[in-house]
């Protein structure tokens, strides 16, 4: 990890939080920079990390090149300006952050080009979709397509779902949003009837396992779709490997994996959420650098929850996550 943040810095100085949305595990590099910068390579100042010429003295000793900063592949597709235009409408002062429920929205592009990507895979027109916590909003746009056949959400946060059904019943779609905690099991009248699910869980393996098999008693017999978004960047590599042994259980097939496709918008508590920042980040993000890679995933058929019954407060405590300790 030293060479590789060594080669990218020979290119000239970098933005700590341009660098954080190309890097995965947080913790993991930023404990390699830290100590980087203790032993004199590096220096942070105004949040620019630039190389000190003992850095660039050891870089050349390990003869380095410059390096380019890793590719956002998919990251970089162009959602659809029409409906991204009416979408931002909706979103427009809508902004759910609370850290009870571990919300931070993903932007509005994020969530185009998610439904861009079922458009285009053929998990839109015509589905049943059910949408497993939604302080993004993608019921709305979901509903902008007019293609879903049925559109529900569920959600613990009163404020979200009164303002989805204010404008899903605008729509056409009635009312679609209900509350549910998923720390229970899904309500009978939401289970094995949808084509498709869609979560942003928390990222934890508790989490996301959870969300997941939730979302997994809500399809029908014959199987169905998920669309996942996880983020590698406060996800240690093992945790990250847990969460694909547990999908694979529940008889999930990864079929597309879309990496760093669905940024989140820079959040006003940044600084209050990552914990051990260096001391030379002094500004917050101006653009998104926590990402969330996007999970295409077919159901087969019989797949049953790994998580099944009510949980207790124990449960959510292990689920829920909204600091990123830099400290490790």
């Amino acid at each position: 990890m030293k060479n590789k943040l060594l080669s990218y810095l020979l290119k000239g100085k970098i933005n700590f939080w341009k660098l954080t949305s190309r890097m995965t595990y947080m913790p993991g590099w930023v404990s390699v920079l830290k100590k980087m910068e203790k032993d004199g390579l590096v220096e942070i100042k105004n949040t620019y990390i630039s190389l000190t010429p003992k850095g660039r003295k050891i870089a050349s000793a390990l003869k380095l090149v410059p390096q380019e900063l890793p590719f956002l592949g998919a990251c970089e597709l162009k959602p659809d300006e029409k409906l991204l235009k009416k979408y931002k409408k909706y979103r427009k002062d809508k902004l759910f952050e609370k850290e009870e429920f571990d919300q931070l929205q993903i932007t509005e592009e994020g969530v185009i080009k998610k439904i861009g990507v079922m458009r285009k895979l053929g998990d839109l027109t015509g589905k049943r979709i059910i949408c497993l916590g939604d302080d993004d909003l993608v019921g709305i746009a979901l509903a902008l397509t007019g293609e879903p056949k049925e559109i529900t959400v569920l959600d613990i946060d009163k404020e979200v779902l009164d303002y989805e059904n204010s404008v899903l019943k605008k729509l056409g779609y009635g009312k679609s949003a209900f509350s549910c905690d998923f720390l229970k099991p899904i309500p009978e009248k939401f289970r094995g009837k949808y084509d498709v699910f869609i979560t942003e869980p928390p990222d934890t393996v508790k989490g996301v396992t959870l969300f997941f098999s939730r979302g997994v008693e809500c399809l029908n017999k014959k199987g169905g779709l998920a669309y996942l978004g996880i983020s590698r960047n406060d996800l240690k590599p093992e945790e990250f490997m847990q969460i694909e042994e547990n999908v694979f259980k529940m008889k999930g097939l990864v079929t597309d994996m879309f990496s760093h496709f669905e940024g989140y918008n820079p959040s006003k508590i940044d600084f209050d959420w990552v914990i051990g920042l260096p001391k030379g980040v002094t500004d917050v993000a101006r653009e998104p650098w926590f990402f969330s890679d996007l999970w295409r995933v077919e159901i087969l058929q019989g797949a049953k929850p790994l998580v099944k019954g009510k949980k207790g407060t124990k449960f959510r405590k292990g689920f829920i996550k909204t600091e990123i300790h830099l400290n490790e």
